[in-house]
């Protein structure tokens, strides 16, 4: 078990909050976190899904290439074929890019905690004006640049 970061443990107490699931930073810890808070939301509003990080990362990889032009201004390697073919590596952080494509294909959104402060918060939503479900992922600092 991976054990969390001092800083991320004391904003978490303060903020009352429990750790649901506590993943290693494996590269696939995004995916693995979402693929979770989907299959327990999603599930019970739109019926069984099947779901697991491998497949979430597959799907945003295309969702990616097919909506490049969305995306490129965003991305700081040298190109975004570079980017897609690293982000295709189960051993690849995700980051706010693939959180966004996240939240477009599922219609979420994400409340991004992280180890720098409750100041950092983050909220990261589609484009839509609909009602959206919201999920709240927590990383410590090294796992997600916000």
């Amino acid at each position: 078990m991976f054990v969390l970061a001092d800083k991320l443990s004391e904003v978490l107490r303060e903020l009352q909050f429990d750790v649901v699931r506590n993943l290693p930073p494996d590269g696939a810890c995004q995916f693995d976190a979402v693929a979770h808070q989907l299959l327990t939301v999603k599930s019970a509003t739109c019926g069984p899904l099947s779901l697991d990080a491998s497949s979430l990362r597959e799907n945003v990889v295309k969702y990616l290439k097919e909506n490049e032009s969305s995306f490129v201004d965003f991305i700081s390697v040298s190109s975004s074929e570079k980017y897609l073919t690293d982000m295709g590596d189960p051993k690849t952080h995700g980051d706010h890019i693939t959180l966004l494509a996240l939240s477009r294909l599922f219609s979420v959104q994400f409340l991004v905690l992280c180890s720098l402060g409750v100041d950092k918060t983050v909220l990261i939503s589609p484009d839509a004006s609909q009602t959206l479900q919201a999920f709240m992922l927590i990383f410590d600092q090294v796992l997600l640049n916000v």
